[in-house]
């Protein structure tokens, strides 16, 4: 497991990754539900896209503060920084 914090204006968000299916929860919901917008869904999704590991990773947020914008934002910084953690050569 690896965790990261990740901040945006007012939203913080702080996620925790592992090993897994590729399930991403927010605050106990999945994604699509939480977010609601599918470009902040894309835009929260992005690292796993680029690092190639989606579906390989699951994720688990917990996130106040801010907008659901800026949610998306603080929480693509923290899956970021997660996954750099987990492997320093991304």
């Amino acid at each position: 497991m690896y965790a990261a914090t990740g901040r945006r204006k007012e939203a913080v968000a702080r996620v925790q990754i592992t090993p897994g299916k590729g399930e991403f929860a927010i605050n106990g919901l999945p994604i699509s539900d939480y977010l609601q917008r599918e470009t902040l869904v894309d835009a929260a999704r992005r690292p796993l896209q680029v690092a190639e590991l989606e579906g390989r990773i699951d994720v688990s947020c917990k996130t106040n503060g801010g907008g659901k914008a800026g949610q998306a934002d603080a929480i693509r910084l923290a899956v970021s920084r997660a996954l750099v953690q987990m492997n320093p050569d991304l």
